[in-house]
């Protein structure tokens, strides 16, 4: 009975580690890198890339203060498939900003959330993959020194 026991806890903690990745996550690598909008750096900035074959995950990232970003395709900062993708950079400013209690009274008087009003921080033409003119190569050993360069003009 012990001994039962014992192979059923193996099996459950090796059924658990086996499962810690999603499938079809397996062989992601880093990739990091850094964004400037008219040589300075981009905080708050949405990076996204998506595979160039059509096929795989797409991954994002947010900016911080210095315009650093790590890619992630389930999580934040759990990495990206080896692979050419084009990339797009987004970044949007609020115009009605609304702490959560604002948004649940006026929910609650009209009955339907507030329209959250925003427009777009930086050039458009980053916020599509086919205009934005932006691509990178994701190499089997992982990236860490992506960057890009955007200008208002």
């Amino acid at each position: 009975m012990k001994m039962t026991i014992k192979m059923l806890t193996v099996l459950i903690l090796l059924t658990l580690v086996a499962g810690c990745k999603p499938k079809g996550l397996e062989g992601l690598v880093p990739a990091k890198g850094q964004v400037l909008y008219d040589a300075k750096p981009l905080d708050g900035a949405v990076v996204t890339f998506s595979p160039t074959s059509g096929t795989g995950r797409s991954a994002t990232a947010t900016t911080d203060a210095g315009g650093n970003f790590t890619l992630g395709t389930m999580e934040p900062k759990d990495w990206i498939a080896p692979g050419e993708y084009q990339v797009s950079v987004t970044k949007y400013v609020v115009q009605n900003p609304m702490t959560d209690e604002e948004i649940n009274a006026y929910t609650l008087k009209h009955d339907i959330p507030p329209q959250i009003i925003s427009k777009p921080e930086i050039s458009e033409k980053y916020a599509n993959f086919k205009t934005s003119g932006l691509t990178a190569t994701v190499p089997e050993k992982g990236i860490k020194d992506l960057k890009f360069e955007l200008k208002s003009k």
